[in-house]
């Protein structure tokens, strides 16, 4: 849900990083998404917490996370 417009919204995202010595399996990624998108959230928020997630378990600063969505009206 948008925190501004209270409507549900929809995003599609990309994560690439560079392993700092610890591999993420693909079954963590959909884990800590959904993790941050049960809770009211502004997307650019969103990609910020998910990156920052990635990038504590990793240890790397090595990372994209790119979001791209649009409200479901």
């Amino acid at each position: 849900m948008c925190e501004h417009h209270l409507l549900p919204f929809s995003c599609d995202l990309a994560v690439a990083y560079k392993s700092g010595g610890t591999l993420l399996g693909l079954s963590k990624f959909p884990r800590i998404v959904h993790k941050h998108a049960h809770k009211l959230q502004v997307q650019e928020r969103l990609v910020s917490d998910i990156a920052d997630e990635i990038a504590d378990i990793t240890g790397t600063d090595d990372l994209a996370v790119v979001g791209r969505g649009n409200i479901s009206v």
